[in-house]
Protein backbone atom coordinates (compact mmCIF):
# COMPACT_ATOMS: atom_id res chain seq x y z
CA UNK A 1 0.00 0.00 0.00
CA UNK A 2 1.22 3.58 -0.95
CA UNK A 3 0.63 6.84 0.33
CA UNK A 4 -1.76 8.54 -2.06
CA UNK A 5 0.31 11.50 -4.00
CA UNK A 6 0.33 14.87 -2.46
CA UNK A 7 -1.45 17.82 -5.24
CA UNK A 8 0.60 19.96 -6.39
CA UNK A 9 -1.41 22.89 -4.72
CA UNK A 10 -3.15 23.46 -1.36
CA UNK A 11 -5.97 25.82 -2.82
CA UNK A 12 -9.30 23.61 -2.68
CA UNK A 13 -10.36 25.67 -5.40
CA UNK A 14 -8.03 25.31 -8.27
CA UNK A 15 -7.69 21.34 -7.18
CA UNK A 16 -11.43 21.16 -7.84
CA UNK A 17 -11.08 22.63 -11.11
CA UNK A 18 -8.18 20.98 -12.21
CA UNK A 19 -9.91 17.36 -11.14
CA UNK A 20 -12.55 18.35 -13.59
CA UNK A 21 -10.16 19.21 -16.37
CA UNK A 22 -8.75 15.86 -16.01
CA UNK A 23 -11.96 14.19 -16.26
CA UNK A 24 -13.99 16.17 -18.57
CA UNK A 25 -12.98 17.55 -21.95
CA UNK A 26 -14.12 19.22 -24.81
CA UNK A 27 -15.04 15.75 -26.65
CA UNK A 28 -16.23 14.71 -23.16
CA UNK A 29 -18.84 17.30 -22.27
CA UNK A 30 -21.10 15.61 -19.31
CA UNK A 31 -24.77 15.07 -20.96
CA UNK A 32 -26.63 17.05 -18.13
CA UNK A 33 -24.04 19.79 -18.87
CA UNK A 34 -24.29 19.64 -22.64
CA UNK A 35 -28.05 19.73 -22.25
CA UNK A 36 -27.61 22.52 -19.77
CA UNK A 37 -25.87 24.57 -22.13
CA UNK A 38 -28.44 24.01 -24.97
CA UNK A 39 -31.32 24.69 -22.62
CA UNK A 40 -29.71 27.97 -21.20
CA UNK A 41 -28.65 31.60 -22.45
CA UNK A 42 -25.44 30.04 -23.86
CA UNK A 43 -26.01 31.61 -27.02
CA UNK A 44 -23.01 29.17 -28.81
CA UNK A 45 -25.41 26.71 -28.02
CA UNK A 46 -27.39 27.02 -31.04
CA UNK A 47 -24.21 26.87 -33.05
CA UNK A 48 -22.33 23.31 -34.53
CA UNK A 49 -19.94 22.73 -31.75
CA UNK A 50 -21.40 25.35 -29.98
CA UNK A 51 -22.17 23.17 -26.56
CA UNK A 52 -18.05 21.94 -27.28
CA UNK A 53 -16.90 25.72 -27.66
CA UNK A 54 -18.57 26.82 -23.99
CA UNK A 55 -17.52 23.77 -22.32
CA UNK A 56 -14.29 24.54 -23.66
CA UNK A 57 -14.27 28.16 -22.10
CA UNK A 58 -15.90 26.62 -18.99
CA UNK A 59 -13.12 24.50 -18.00
CA UNK A 60 -10.81 27.78 -19.01
CA UNK A 61 -12.34 30.31 -17.16
CA UNK A 62 -9.35 32.30 -15.13
CA UNK A 63 -10.82 32.12 -11.81
CA UNK A 64 -11.16 29.10 -9.79
CA UNK A 65 -14.02 30.04 -8.06
CA UNK A 66 -16.03 31.60 -11.43
CA UNK A 67 -14.97 28.09 -12.97
CA UNK A 68 -17.25 26.26 -10.03
CA UNK A 69 -19.99 28.73 -9.75
CA UNK A 70 -20.28 28.20 -13.33
CA UNK A 71 -20.77 24.69 -12.77
CA UNK A 72 -23.21 25.01 -10.10
CA UNK A 73 -25.70 27.17 -11.94
CA UNK A 74 -25.04 24.53 -15.09
CA UNK A 75 -26.27 22.10 -12.53
CA UNK A 76 -28.92 23.69 -11.10
CA UNK A 77 -30.04 24.50 -14.37
CA UNK A 78 -30.98 20.84 -14.90
CA UNK A 79 -32.51 20.88 -11.38
CA UNK A 80 -29.62 18.70 -9.96
CA UNK A 81 -27.69 19.32 -6.61
CA UNK A 82 -24.10 19.47 -7.37
CA UNK A 83 -21.98 17.48 -4.80
CA UNK A 84 -18.20 18.25 -4.05
CA UNK A 85 -15.61 16.42 -2.12
CA UNK A 86 -12.12 18.19 -1.19
CA UNK A 87 -10.19 14.86 0.17
CA UNK A 88 -7.66 15.39 2.67
CA UNK A 89 -8.70 19.02 3.17
CA UNK A 90 -6.71 19.49 6.25
CA UNK A 91 -4.04 20.06 3.64
CA UNK A 92 -5.75 22.95 2.33
CA UNK A 93 -6.46 24.93 5.10
CA UNK A 94 -4.59 26.24 8.51
CA UNK A 95 -3.23 24.21 11.09
CA UNK A 96 -4.86 24.76 14.06
CA UNK A 97 -1.56 24.82 16.04
CA UNK A 98 -0.27 27.57 14.11
CA UNK A 99 2.72 26.22 12.38
CA UNK A 100 3.85 26.18 8.67
CA UNK A 101 1.28 28.00 7.18
CA UNK A 102 2.25 30.90 4.61
CA UNK A 103 0.01 34.04 4.04
CA UNK A 104 -0.84 32.44 0.62
CA UNK A 105 -1.93 29.41 1.85
CA UNK A 106 -4.04 31.14 4.37
CA UNK A 107 -5.76 33.35 1.48
CA UNK A 108 -6.55 30.99 -0.60
CA UNK A 109 -8.39 29.08 2.55
CA UNK A 110 -10.47 32.11 3.00
CA UNK A 111 -11.48 32.44 -0.88
CA UNK A 112 -12.23 28.77 -0.40
CA UNK A 113 -14.30 28.99 2.56
CA UNK A 114 -15.90 32.10 1.82
CA UNK A 115 -17.28 30.21 -1.91
CA UNK A 116 -18.15 27.32 0.09
CA UNK A 117 -20.71 28.70 2.47
CA UNK A 118 -22.10 31.29 -0.22
CA UNK A 119 -23.07 27.91 -2.19
CA UNK A 120 -24.32 26.12 0.52
CA UNK A 121 -25.48 27.93 3.44
CA UNK A 122 -26.36 30.84 1.53
CA UNK A 123 -27.86 29.78 -1.65
CA UNK A 124 -28.95 25.88 -1.10
CA UNK A 125 -27.28 25.13 -4.35
CA UNK A 126 -24.55 22.58 -3.54
CA UNK A 127 -23.17 20.20 -1.35
CA UNK A 128 -19.45 20.41 -0.20
CA UNK A 129 -18.13 17.29 1.64
CA UNK A 130 -14.76 18.39 3.11
CA UNK A 131 -12.98 14.81 4.46
CA UNK A 132 -10.01 14.91 6.66
CA UNK A 133 -7.36 12.77 8.33
CA UNK A 134 -7.03 14.54 11.67
CA UNK A 135 -9.81 15.76 14.10
CA UNK A 136 -7.76 19.10 14.64
CA UNK A 137 -8.93 19.88 10.96
CA UNK A 138 -12.33 22.00 12.82
CA UNK A 139 -9.76 24.19 15.10
CA UNK A 140 -7.62 25.36 11.86
CA UNK A 141 -11.33 26.60 9.91
CA UNK A 142 -12.02 28.05 12.92
CA UNK A 143 -8.79 30.27 13.12
CA UNK A 144 -10.34 31.37 9.93
CA UNK A 145 -13.69 32.77 11.53
CA UNK A 146 -15.77 29.69 10.77
CA UNK A 147 -18.24 29.34 13.17
CA UNK A 148 -18.93 25.54 14.01
CA UNK A 149 -22.35 26.18 13.07
CA UNK A 150 -21.55 26.81 9.70
CA UNK A 151 -21.22 23.03 9.14
CA UNK A 152 -24.44 21.09 9.09
CA UNK A 153 -23.21 18.08 9.41
CA UNK A 154 -20.33 16.38 11.07
CA UNK A 155 -19.56 12.64 10.76
CA UNK A 156 -16.77 10.94 12.27
CA UNK A 157 -15.95 7.38 9.67
CA UNK A 158 -15.04 4.63 11.28
CA UNK A 159 -12.08 2.05 11.49
CA UNK A 160 -12.25 -0.97 9.28
CA UNK A 161 -14.37 -3.64 11.63
CA UNK A 162 -12.22 -6.61 12.43
CA UNK A 163 -13.27 -9.49 10.16
CA UNK A 164 -12.25 -7.28 7.26
CA UNK A 165 -9.30 -6.35 8.32
CA UNK A 166 -8.08 -9.53 9.61
CA UNK A 167 -8.36 -10.93 5.91
CA UNK A 168 -6.52 -8.04 4.92
CA UNK A 169 -3.69 -8.31 7.17
CA UNK A 170 -3.41 -12.31 6.01
CA UNK A 171 -3.48 -10.69 2.59
CA UNK A 172 -0.21 -9.26 3.24
CA UNK A 173 1.82 -12.30 4.65
CA UNK A 174 0.82 -11.96 8.64
CA UNK A 175 0.04 -15.03 10.26
CA UNK A 176 -3.36 -15.47 11.44
CA UNK A 177 -2.29 -15.27 15.07
CA UNK A 178 0.33 -12.07 14.34
CA UNK A 179 -2.79 -10.20 12.28
CA UNK A 180 -5.03 -10.87 15.52
CA UNK A 181 -2.24 -9.42 17.88
CA UNK A 182 -1.83 -6.12 15.24
CA UNK A 183 -5.88 -5.55 15.15
CA UNK A 184 -5.93 -5.74 18.75
CA UNK A 185 -2.96 -2.92 19.01
CA UNK A 186 -3.44 -0.70 15.58
CA UNK A 187 -7.09 -1.31 15.32
CA UNK A 188 -8.85 -0.97 11.90
CA UNK A 189 -6.71 2.15 10.65
CA UNK A 190 -5.16 0.33 7.29
CA UNK A 191 -2.28 3.53 6.73
CA UNK A 192 -1.21 2.73 10.16
CA UNK A 193 -1.11 -0.93 9.92
CA UNK A 194 1.09 -0.77 6.64
CA UNK A 195 3.67 1.78 8.53
CA UNK A 196 3.75 -1.02 11.39
CA UNK A 197 4.36 -3.99 9.75
CA UNK A 198 7.52 -1.73 7.56
CA UNK A 199 8.75 -0.77 11.10
CA UNK A 200 8.71 -4.05 11.90
CA UNK A 201 10.05 -5.88 9.16
CA UNK A 202 13.28 -3.14 9.00
CA UNK A 203 13.57 -4.23 12.73
CA UNK A 204 13.61 -7.76 11.52
CA UNK A 205 16.37 -7.14 9.09
CA UNK A 206 18.56 -4.76 11.29
CA UNK A 207 18.86 -8.00 13.54
CA UNK A 208 17.05 -6.08 16.54
CA UNK A 209 13.52 -7.39 16.69
CA UNK A 210 12.73 -6.65 20.28
CA UNK A 211 13.50 -3.21 19.93
CA UNK A 212 9.96 -2.78 18.40
CA UNK A 213 7.90 -1.04 20.10
CA UNK A 214 4.47 -0.95 19.16
CA UNK A 215 3.09 2.14 21.01
CA UNK A 216 6.22 4.54 19.13
CA UNK A 217 5.01 3.66 15.46
CA UNK A 218 3.24 6.71 14.73
CA UNK A 219 1.62 9.57 16.67
CA UNK A 220 2.56 9.68 19.90
CA UNK A 221 4.79 12.30 20.65
CA UNK A 222 3.71 14.58 23.68
CA UNK A 223 1.43 11.82 24.72
CA UNK A 224 3.33 11.93 28.01
CA UNK A 225 3.57 14.93 28.43
CA UNK A 226 -0.36 15.33 28.23
CA UNK A 227 -0.66 12.28 30.66
CA UNK A 228 1.62 14.51 33.49
CA UNK A 229 -0.63 17.65 32.63
CA UNK A 230 -3.35 18.48 35.43
CA UNK A 231 -5.31 20.40 32.71
CA UNK A 232 -5.29 17.05 30.44
CA UNK A 233 -4.94 14.08 33.06
CA UNK A 234 -8.53 13.40 33.56
CA UNK A 235 -9.48 12.86 30.13
CA UNK A 236 -6.98 10.73 29.35
CA UNK A 237 -7.94 8.48 32.24
CA UNK A 238 -11.40 8.45 30.96
CA UNK A 239 -10.67 7.65 27.32
CA UNK A 240 -8.18 4.63 28.65
CA UNK A 241 -10.86 3.92 30.99
CA UNK A 242 -14.27 4.11 29.12
CA UNK A 243 -13.22 5.21 25.64
CA UNK A 244 -15.00 8.60 26.20
CA UNK A 245 -14.81 11.62 28.34
CA UNK A 246 -17.27 13.76 29.22
CA UNK A 247 -16.54 17.82 28.31
CA UNK A 248 -17.81 19.84 30.94
CA UNK A 249 -19.91 22.88 29.58
CA UNK A 250 -18.55 26.31 30.39
CA UNK A 251 -20.77 29.82 29.36
CA UNK A 252 -20.33 31.93 26.33
CA UNK A 253 -17.82 33.87 27.13
CA UNK A 254 -15.22 31.88 29.53
CA UNK A 255 -14.06 28.09 28.91
CA UNK A 256 -13.96 25.94 31.87
CA UNK A 257 -11.19 23.77 32.31
CA UNK A 258 -12.24 20.36 30.92
CA UNK A 259 -13.34 22.75 27.58
CA UNK A 260 -9.64 23.55 27.56
CA UNK A 261 -7.79 20.56 28.13
CA UNK A 262 -10.11 18.32 25.55
CA UNK A 263 -9.73 21.05 22.90
CA UNK A 264 -5.58 20.91 23.28
CA UNK A 265 -5.91 17.15 22.97
CA UNK A 266 -8.04 17.43 19.50
CA UNK A 267 -5.62 20.13 18.33
CA UNK A 268 -2.71 17.10 18.83
CA UNK A 269 -4.99 14.75 17.36
CA UNK A 270 -4.80 12.52 20.35
CA UNK A 271 -9.06 12.75 20.50
CA UNK A 272 -12.10 14.61 18.75
CA UNK A 273 -14.93 16.90 20.26
CA UNK A 274 -18.11 15.33 19.47
CA UNK A 275 -22.01 15.74 20.14
CA UNK A 276 -24.88 14.01 20.42
CA UNK A 277 -25.92 14.97 16.51
CA UNK A 278 -22.56 14.12 15.20
CA UNK A 279 -22.31 10.92 13.19
CA UNK A 280 -20.04 8.02 14.51
CA UNK A 281 -21.35 5.09 13.56
CA UNK A 282 -20.47 3.89 17.33
CA UNK A 283 -22.73 1.60 19.06
CA UNK A 284 -26.12 3.30 20.04
CA UNK A 285 -26.16 1.85 23.46
CA UNK A 286 -22.29 3.42 23.92
CA UNK A 287 -23.61 7.05 22.04
CA UNK A 288 -26.46 6.72 25.07
CA UNK A 289 -24.02 6.15 27.69
CA UNK A 290 -22.07 9.54 26.56
CA UNK A 291 -25.17 11.72 26.64
CA UNK A 292 -27.42 10.03 29.13
CA UNK A 293 -26.80 12.93 31.56
CA UNK A 294 -28.71 15.94 30.52
CA UNK A 295 -25.97 18.57 31.57
CA UNK A 296 -23.30 16.52 29.12
CA UNK A 297 -23.40 17.83 25.40
CA UNK A 298 -20.08 17.47 24.25
CA UNK A 299 -17.56 14.69 24.82
CA UNK A 300 -13.90 13.51 23.96
CA UNK A 301 -13.54 10.42 22.06
CA UNK A 302 -10.04 8.92 21.02
CA UNK A 303 -8.78 9.95 17.57
CA UNK A 304 -8.63 5.79 17.01
CA UNK A 305 -8.47 2.69 18.67
CA UNK A 306 -4.69 2.54 18.25
CA UNK A 307 -4.27 5.99 20.14
CA UNK A 308 -6.50 4.80 23.00
CA UNK A 309 -4.52 1.56 23.44
CA UNK A 310 -1.04 4.22 23.59
CA UNK A 311 -3.21 6.03 25.76
CA UNK A 312 -3.57 3.43 28.01
CA UNK A 313 0.20 2.85 28.48
CA UNK A 314 1.02 6.33 29.09
CA UNK A 315 -1.66 7.15 31.72
CA UNK A 316 -0.76 4.18 33.68
CA UNK A 317 3.18 4.54 33.24
CA UNK A 318 2.42 7.99 34.25
CA UNK A 319 0.93 7.66 37.44
CA UNK A 320 1.82 10.59 39.72
CA UNK A 321 4.19 8.18 42.03
CA UNK A 322 6.21 7.29 39.12
CA UNK A 323 6.17 10.56 36.54
CA UNK A 324 10.30 11.31 37.17
CA UNK A 325 11.04 7.61 36.68
CA UNK A 326 8.97 6.77 33.32
CA UNK A 327 8.15 10.32 31.44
Amino acid sequence: MRRPPQPESTDALECLRAKAKEVWSEENVPPWVARAFGKESVKKGDAEGGVELAFSELLNVPKPQEFLWAFVEAAVAMAKIPTMIIDEANIAFPNPNGNGDSESKRDAALRALATFVAMTKESCQASIILTASDFAFPYGLETLGFNKYDALKTIVIPEVERDPMLDLLTEWGLPRDVAEEFYMIFGGNILLCQQAIDKLLEQLQLGAKDSFDPFRVRGTEGLAGLAKDPLTREHLENLARQGWSPIEEGSADRETESQKGARIIAKKNFGGVINSETTTFLDQGLKDDMFSNRSTTQVLIPATSYLRNCIKVYVDACEPSSLEAMC
